[in-house]
């Protein structure tokens, strides 16, 4: 593989350019890849100069970055690195959904991303609530109550709803461990702003993991009572100084 053919494969992908049968360029180079089962390290090289070389600011080039990185299983530092470097370039327009695709990238290459990253991230937030939460998650990991404090606000903000919070049950069940998972979801019922879905987030809390803990308290909203976030967000972080791991920082850019 070429780095021109490559550059072609994506170039005709983000133009939706496709076969009879909706297949791209890009997805046959990585089926082939992938049936070959070969040595992934020669795309290494390939996958860097294209971030560097190609507008990482066109439509789809994250998405497309990220599916041949986590298709053919790349996980490499100077990927990562390259990847965090252009992401953080303070010139660089990307809308927010490939930013987020592009942090995905950097993650699945092995990238640690750290909650000040995340923070970073106002438009994602404001604009795609559900996807900034998953971000918040994989930097939060090791740290439960940073990442409460962080679920909760979108919660009372009415950013993220019960239908958000239903995919994501397996990655909150993991985050909390079982010990925390119920308390933190009994907390979570009351900063719901409608008493209705906080009820029915209850119930489907109980119905999927076989408890009675809603159901046998019921959940009174008559009155919504104002939030103290700075005691939620300073209590989350009592708990990540005693409890969370120590951050091991990557290559910052490709050699």
């Amino acid at each position: 593989m070429t780095l021109d053919k490559l550059k072609i494969a994506i170039s005709d992908h983000l133009a939706g350019k496709t076969d009879r049968a909706e297949v791209s360029a890009l997805d046959v180079i990585i089926a082939h890849a992938r049936a070959e089962n070969a040595d992934v390290s020669p795309w290494i090289p390939l996958i860097i100069k294209l971030v560097e070389t190609m507008d990482v600011t066109q439509t789809g080039f994250w998405p497309a970055i990220r599916q041949l990185v986590r298709k053919l299983d790349i996980q490499d530092q100077a990927v990562a690195g390259v990847i965090e470097k252009a992401l953080t370039a303070p010139e660089s327009q990307i809308e927010s959904f490939d930013r987020y695709e592009g942090w995905r990238a950097f993650t699945d290459a092995g990238g640690y991303l750290t909650v000040k990253q995340v923070e970073a991230l106002n438009e994602l937030r404001d604009q795609r609530s559900p996807l900034w939460l998953d971000l918040a998650l994989i930097a939060h990991r090791g740290d439960p109550m940073g990442f409460m404090a962080k679920l909760s606000r979108l919660v009372s903000e009415g950013r993220i709803k019960l239908s958000d919070i239903k995919p994501r049950l397996a990655e909150l069940q993991s985050v909390f461990g079982q010990n925390l998972f119920l308390q933190e979801m009994q907390s979570l019922s009351e900063y719901f702003r409608d008493a209705e879905e906080a009820i029915n987030f209850g119930n489907w809390i109980d119905n999927r993991i076989g408890t009675l803990i809603f159901s046998e308290n019921l959940i009174h909203h008559s009155t919504i009572h104002p939030i103290n976030f700075e005691a939620l967000f300073a209590e989350a972080a009592d708990f990540a100084f005693f409890s969370a791991p120590t951050p091991q920082p990557i290559l910052q850019a490709a050699a």
